[in-house]
């Protein structure tokens, strides 16, 4: 594996490094394979964000078991100066460091643009993550960002960090791309980015870690996860490897750091960091060209198309939870005011009613025919549940028992061969007073597990990994092994409170499934 040194600093990370958010959404044995996978093919650091659903005591488990001491968390703090101290406390803590050796600021651009947090100041974030620096404390500084490319050059020039993270792919955009300005900040542009920002890097020697490699898995689709739709129409899918790679050779990365949640993803992923990484002009030629095909199928969400739409659609916002849920790799990122039947609640698009269809896109994008098959693939989609349900749904997913929880998404296989097993999801939001905690965590809260029952018979058992505050939601990711007698199950899904000296086990049903076994 190619090692690349972090600007001026010490620490050299390899060129492949896995982003983790993904992690959350399966089960903890294939997370910790995938990893393992990954550390055995000289992958040497992972970005493992606090907010990522608990993410870092798998990545901690990861780590102690595959016995390397040389793996690097690269972990971040956000909000204001107190929440960045304490991101950093937790992660020595979550990996018994007395020093992290790459620590910075995630989405400085939000805190800084959109919560109006102290990032500049004399005793802002960036002021300490220095003197943090100064002090020993840190390596290397770091941020992430989806900020324009001004914002991005005022953070290269600014000489505080040795490293950003910034989006890239040869697509221009990924899954989770946005109008922005309809969140209060210019519009993140990823093929300017690659034209000014990248030689600006190597000018202020700025290593470049980039995320979002593979689109979110509209690029290149993904292994980890079943897609329910595909939006471009290429002849031949493209290769995680041979994008990884022609993105590597680009000026200024240091690495490149998909979402990597399987060990099928973990060996491709991390080979593209082996030499040589050169890629062969076939092959490059090969990922710009079916790049450029796959943008005539997709709309980029810039939004520019809106002003002309004579019924003011939110288009962007529409194509953007049409992919989300339909690549399915980072719908985590759902934001309910921006919920597709809540910005359009009629299932009747009203393209189909429309007889003065104005909207125009600059890069030719058919709108109405694109937004059709879009909202076609929505409505199936809510149809068989298979994205959270619209705010004026909520309550009726909505569970009331010794704990309060609202369903969002439910996957479960609806059969199974016999003595085989399954990957479920169940993710859901704390809407009661109290926090839930882990079995082993503070009794500060209420302590819980998920487990999975036909009967008597137990069939599945999850932990929390985190604590989850009201209004917080947490996934559980789990294996469900099919009981060994073919026939039909009745099987309860339920969030359980287990005995303790003060009280009997105490259990709330979320969901109830059948589930059918095939001799």
């Amino acid at each position: 594996m190619r090692l690349n040194r972090i600007g001026n600093t010490s620490v050299w990370l390899s060129a492949v490094g896995f982003g983790t958010c993904q992690l959350q959404m399966v089960p903890e044995e294939q997370a910790v394979e995938t990893l393992l996978c990954g550390f055995a093919l000289g992958v040497n650091w992972v970005h493992a964000d606090l907010g990522y659903g608990g993410v870092e005591t798998i990545v901690a488990k990861a780590i102690r078991q595959s016995r390397r001491t040389d793996v690097i968390p690269v972990v971040n703090g956000w909000g204001n100066l107190e929440r960045m101290e304490e991101a950093y406390e937790r992660s020595c803590a979550a990996y018994g460091k007395r020093r992290l050796e790459v620590f910075g600021l995630s989405c400085v651009d939000d805190d800084d643009l959109i919560l109006k947090h102290d990032v500049w100041g004399p005793n802002g974030m960036v002021a300490r993550l220095r003197s943090m620096k100064r002090e020993g404390r840190i390596d290397a500084t770091w941020c992430s960002t989806h900020g324009n490319p001004d914002y991005v050059a005022r953070l290269i020039e600014c000489g505080a960090f040795d490293a950003i993270m910034l989006a890239y792919n040869p697509l221009g955009s990924h899954a989770l791309t946005f109008d922005a300005r309809q969140e209060g900040k210019d519009f993140e542009n990823i093929p300017e980015n690659a034209r000014r920002i990248f030689p600006l890097a190597v000018k202020h020697n700025v290593s470049l870690l980039i995320m979002k490699p593979l689109a979110g898995g509209m690029l290149v689709p993904g292994k980890a996860f079943r897609q329910r739709k595909r939006f471009s129409r290429e002849a031949q899918p493209l290769r995680a490897q041979d994008v990884l790679r022609s993105i590597l050779q680009m000026p200024g990365v240091a690495a490149v750091v998909p979402g990597t949640c399987s060990p099928e993803e973990a060996e491709e992923n991390a080979r593209a960091g082996h030499e040589p990484i050169a890629l062969a002009e076939e092959a490059q030629v090969t990922v710009l060209r079916t790049a450029a095909v796959m943008r005539a199928d997709l709309c980029s969400r810039c939004g520019e198309c809106e002003p002309t739409c004579s019924k003011s659609l939110p288009i962007s916002w529409m194509f953007r939870e049409a992919y989300m849920w339909s690549y399915f790799a980072d719908i985590f990122d759902a934001i309910d005011r921006h919920h597709y039947f809540r910005i359009h609640p009629s299932t009747t698009l009203t393209c189909t009613t429309c007889d003065d269809q104005t909207c125009l896109c600059p890069s030719g994008l058919d709108i109405p025919k694109a937004l059709a098959e879009a909202h076609a693939q929505v409505v199936e989609m809510r149809r068989r549940g298979q994205m959270h349900p619209p705010p004026a749904e909520a309550e009726s997913n909505t569970v009331r028992g010794h704990v309060s929880a609202r369903a969002l998404l439910i996957e479960v296989p609806p059969s199974f061969v016999s003595g085989e097993k399954g990957v479920c999801q169940i993710w859901l939001e704390n809407v009661g007073e109290a926090p839930w905690v882990p079995t082993s965590g503070p009794p500060d809260g209420r302590r819980l597990y998920l487990r999975a029952a036909a009967g008597a018979y137990p069939l599945a058992e999850c932990n929390l990994r985190l604590r989850v505050e009201p209004r917080e939601r947490v996934f559980f990711a789990f294996h469900l092994y099919a009981p060994r007698r073919a026939g039909t199950y009745a099987v309860s899904f339920e969030l359980v409170t287990p005995t303790s000296d003060k009280r009997p086990e105490e259990s709330t049903t979320i969901c109830k499934r059948d589930l059918r076994v095939e001799a």
